[in-house]
């Protein structure tokens, strides 16, 4: 039996919903709020920043990024992401689709 057709008033809420894709390496967990430090702690580790294909916030600028990405995702416009290094629990970064 096919599935029923969806209306546009329920994708919006299945593509905002928070989802967690694991890897052998890495886990993409649906970005919040509450991975800020752990992402400014990723953010100062090394000198990402000054490389002209990463675009990498300086810490100050993390909580206005995060705002962003989320608005974002409501609007259903992006699908924002934390990158978390499975060996060892470190998150290694943002990244949207």
């Amino acid at each position: 039996m096919p599935k029923p057709e969806r209306t546009a008033a329920q994708r919006p809420a299945e593509f905002a919903a928070p989802v967690s894709l694991h890897g052998r390496y890495a886990s993409l967990v649906s970005l919040v709020h509450a991975f800020r430090d752990q992402l400014v702690e990723a953010t100062n580790d090394g000198e990402m920043r000054s490389l002209w294909y990463a675009a990498v916030p300086a810490p100050e600028q993390m909580t206005p990024k995060i705002d962003r990405r989320l608005g974002l995702r409501a609007l259903v416009s992006m699908r924002p992401f934390a990158v978390i290094e499975r060996s060892g629990c470190r998150h290694d970064g943002q990244r949207q689709y």
